[in-house]
């Protein structure tokens, strides 16, 4: 769900501060908590590229979308706008790298070393209040369900329900309820 009106970007910016335990952003975030500066940013740039249709509208999108990737350079995820909903939570930065056509629900919390691949253009669809481990690896055209926890180090290449935990190399299920 593309980020169309100042309510919805309004929405996603609360969701996401309640996500990373920050009662609201504050001016010092660009040097002292990067993470909540980049998922600001990666907002602003969600709803900036969906008004582009005037010339100044264009100039911000290309602007936005500029910082957001030096920031991401920064501090080490590659997100493109688009793939989350609403309630992102990086936990660590560094070593992210997220496919542009993977799709991710609502109230995700990911860890430093995530990668989010694809295989022949088929990237993995994600359900909501998933939780990505560090150093997980997701790939090719899988669908997880809601409620999902990917553990540490794992390696996911198949599909699997809701409301499991998945870990290992292969990931296989080692619990019947999430995180």
């Amino acid at each position: 769900m593309p980020i169309a009106t100042r309510g919805d970007l309004s929405q996603y910016l609360q969701a996401d501060l309640q996500a990373l335990g920050i009662p609201r952003y504050r001016w010092y975030f660009r040097v002292t908590d990067r993470t909540a500066y980049f998922e600001r940013l990666l907002r602003l740039t969600e709803y900036r590229l969906a008004h582009r249709r005037t010339l100044l509208g264009r100039v911000w999108a290309k602007i936005s979308v500029v910082r957001l990737r030096r920031l991401g350079e920064v501090i080490g995820v590659s997100i493109h706008p688009g793939c989350f909903g609403p309630g992102l939570s990086i936990a660590h930065p560094g070593g992210i790298v997220v496919n542009p056509h993977t799709r991710i629900g609502a109230g995700c919390r990911i860890h430093q070393n995530v990668t989010i691949g694809s295989v022949k253009d088929a990237a993995p669809v994600i359900g909501d209040d998933a939780w990505l481990g560090p150093g997980a690896v997701l790939y090719g055209a899988i669908t997880l369900g809601d409620h999902i926890a990917v553990g540490a180090n794992s390696v996911v290449g198949d599909d699997f329900p809701g409301g499991v935990t998945v870990a290992g190399a292969p990931a296989r299920v080692i619990r019947d309820s999430g995180y």
